[in-house]
């Protein structure tokens, strides 16, 4: 059995700065044509960077060359080039340099202490973590994330794979690893910024007919209670439709694992403490319509109960769309010639009309001023596949689709792949229900840059 895709074309969003406007924004940045939508407020900012005791002369090495890469730019960089933090933002970085004890098991401990005393003389603290991974719940990183949210500090986390990268580049300086090294500084450089208060870019336009977007994620902890019965935390987050966060709740629930369907539903006894969860955030819903993007892991009564909590809290419409994390679907790998026949941003289909489609988020792509981008080869490109849950009298419609490909762009990571697959909301989201799980002391966070 086979069938024809006729695929279609999104726009793709263009985005508005100081002095222009462009589909890439960082080569706006770069050329010195555009300045960032929003500056940061002060002209010199303090940082300090907070690095392990001890610490080989290899990671040394490497820490420094990337901070003052970070500071003063990067000479032989062509393409959207690296030109110095100053030069780019306005804003000077004064750096200056402690070290923690790295000696003992609890660690983390000594960081927290120093992130406590320079938290109140600096604006931002650098903090180089020799851990393998972000991504344990309850593990270091996070710990320190879920610590700077409460006590409201701003700061910076380096890990082991970051280094790692910086020596490859010192030791094979093609130009190849050029790219990438430079690629990594601006992500550095990105973050930064907006964790100090900038915005780099903002959409041109907004994302009507849609008022609100809320976006659903759960972290399922580690054990089981009861055999099928698992405690988790769920987290709601809240933008408006120029993509922009709004706000966040979460909450701690028993949930029910049916496990023949790998999904999640919330146990009878556990429904009102949902539902007031929804409530909650969902006060500024009345007379909108409302679009919730959640991901695979939910049972049908999760979207039944979304769908009637926020229409009785008034809203207009309602449409609950399963946006999948991953996808078995893989194209164009290694292969050496570049072609315009490769998929563009913003490329989907309808597998069933109105209700199941395919769309081209993701890959690593080639960007020019004035038209679309395309990908660039070597990089694996994966539709992912959206899907109208409930109700099932409404549509997945074309302006759905775009909504989530705009707010996919939107994450100041515009170079980081693996970042810029899922829309910013269901990432961010994703992130916080990470951080939460890690430390249930946290509250809402002040802003969403906390949770870069």
């Amino acid at each position: 059995m086979s069938f024809i895709i006729k695929p279609s074309k999104l726009e793709t969003p263009i985005f508005q700065l100081d002095g222009g406007e462009m589909y890439d924004p960082i080569s706006c940045l770069s050329s010195g044509r555009c300045r960032p939508f929003k500056k940061i407020s002060k002209s010199k900012i303090d940082v300090l960077v907070l690095s392990p005791n001890p610490i080989s002369d290899e990671e040394k090495r490497a820490l420094q060359k990337l901070l003052t890469d970070l500071k003063e730019g990067i000479e032989k960089a062509k393409g959207k080039k690296w030109k110095g933090f100053h030069e780019i933002f306005r804003t000077e970085l004064e750096l200056e340099f402690d070290n923690y004890d790295k000696s003992g098991e609890n660690y983390v401990k000594n960081i927290l202490q120093k992130l406590d005393e320079y938290s109140k003389t600096h604006d931002l603290l650098v903090i180089y973590m020799p851990e393998n991974t972000r991504s344990r719940i309850g593990g270091p990183y996070f710990k320190v994330k879920a610590h700077a949210i409460v006590n409201k500090s701003k700061e910076q986390i380096i890990i082991r794979p970051t280094i790692n990268k910086v020596v490859k580049y010192m030791s094979k300086s093609n130009q190849s690893n050029m790219l990438k090294y430079n690629d990594l500084v601006w992500n550095l450089a990105l973050s930064i910024f907006t964790k100090l208060g900038g915005v780099p870019w903002k959409l041109k336009e907004n994302m009507s007919p849609v008022d609100v977007f809320l976006a659903l994620s759960t972290i399922v902890k580690p054990g089981v209670l009861g055999g099928k019965y698992r405690a988790g935390i769920a987290v709601l987050q809240l933008y408006n439709n120029w993509g922009e966060y709004e706000n966040s709740i979460y909450g701690r629930l028993l949930f029910v694992y049916e496990e023949n369907k790998g999904m999640l539903r919330v146990s009878d006894e556990e429904e009102d403490k949902f539902t007031q969860l929804v409530f909650t955030i969902a006060k500024k819903v009345k007379g909108k319509n409302v679009v919730v993007h959640l991901t695979d892991l939910y049972a049908k009564r999760l979207h039944e109960l979304l769908y009637e909590i926020l229409i009785n809290k008034g809203a207009n419409s309602v449409k609950i769309i399963r946006v999948q994390q991953t996808s078995p679907l893989r194209l164009y790998m290694n292969i050496e010639e570049s072609s315009q026949a490769w998929p563009e941003v913003g490329v989907y289909w309808f597998l069933e009309s109105g209700k199941i489609a395919q769309l081209y988020t993701t890959g690593k792509w080639r960007y020019y001023p004035h038209k679309p981008p395309y990908a660039i080869p070597k990089y694996a490109i994966r539709p992912i596949q959206v899907s109208l849950e409930y109700p099932k009298d409404l549509e997945l419609t074309k302006e759905d689709l775009r909504d989530i490909l705009w707010l996919t762009k939107l994450y100041p990571y515009m170079l980081d792949v693996p970042r810029t697959r899922i829309p910013i909301d269901l990432r961010l989201s994703h992130r916080y229900a990470q951080i939460v799980a890690s430390d249930e002391n946290v509250g809402m966070p002040e802003d969403v840059t906390f949770l870069y």
